[in-house]
C-alpha cells in the first residue's frame, strides 16, 4: 500500500523505496518537491502548505503595527507648542491615579505595574500605547477615574506623540 509522509515528502512503499520507485528530488514550482505534479497526493499537500502559508503570512503583515496609530495628518510639528513640561506633566496626572511606581496590589486599581507616567522617561517609555489608548482610542481612564481629559487634550496627547515627545 503506498502513502504519502509529509514530512518526509516521498511517496512510496517503505522508506527504502525512495529510489526504488524511481522518484528523485526535484524543483517544482520554485520549491523543492518530489515530482509534485505527477502525485495528487503531493499536489494536494503542496497546495494546502502553500495556502497555510499564505494566510500566515496575510495575518502577519495585517498585525504589523497594530499597537500604534500611524502619526496624525497636517502635524507641523516645528510650530507644535506642546513640551512635557507645558502639556505632557499635567496630562499624565490624570493618569498617576493608577499608573505611579508607588502604587502596588488593589492600589493601581488593575493597571500592570510595568505601565507607569511619574517621571518624563517612564512617559516616554509608554508614550506609544498611552497615545493609542488615552489619545486615539479614548478607552483611558477608565470610567471609574476621577477625572478625565478633554476632547482636546485627548489631540493634544496624539499631536504631542507624533511630534517627538519633547521634554
Amino acid at each position: 500500500m503506498e502513502y504519502f509522509d509529509p514530512r518526509h515528502c516521498y511517496v512510496g512503499r517503505s522508506m527504502d523505496s525512495l529510489q526504488t520507485n524511481g522518484l528523485a528530488l526535484q524543483a517544482h514550482n520554485s520549491l523543492l518537491y518530489p515530482m509534485a505534479s505527477q502525485h495528487p497526493q503531493l499536489k494536494r499537500y503542496t497546495l494546502i502548505r502553500l495556502s497555510l502559508l499564505t494566510l500566515a503570512l496575510t495575518f502577519s503583515f495585517a498585525a504589523c503595527g497594530e499597537d500604534e496609530d500611524p502619526p496624525a495628518t497636517g502635524l507641523n510639528c516645528d510650530t507644535s507648542p506642546l513640551t512635557y513640561d507645558n502639556f505632557g506633566k499635567q496630562f499624565f496626572d490624570i493618569c498617576l491615579e493608577c499608573h505611579i511606581t508607588t502604587n502596588s496590589g488593589a492600589d493601581r486599581k488593575g493597571a500592570p505595574s510595568t505601565i507607569n507616567f511619574d517621571t518624563f522617561e517612564l512617559v516616554k517609555m509608554n508614550i506609544s500605547d498611552a497615545k493609542r489608548r488615552a489619545g486615539s482610542a479614548s478607552t483611558m481612564p477608565p470610567s471609574s477615574a476621577t477625572t478625565t481629559p478633554s476632547t482636546q487634550e485627548r489631540a493634544d496627547l496624539v499631536e504631542w506623540a507624533d511630534c517627538g515627545t519633547k521634554n
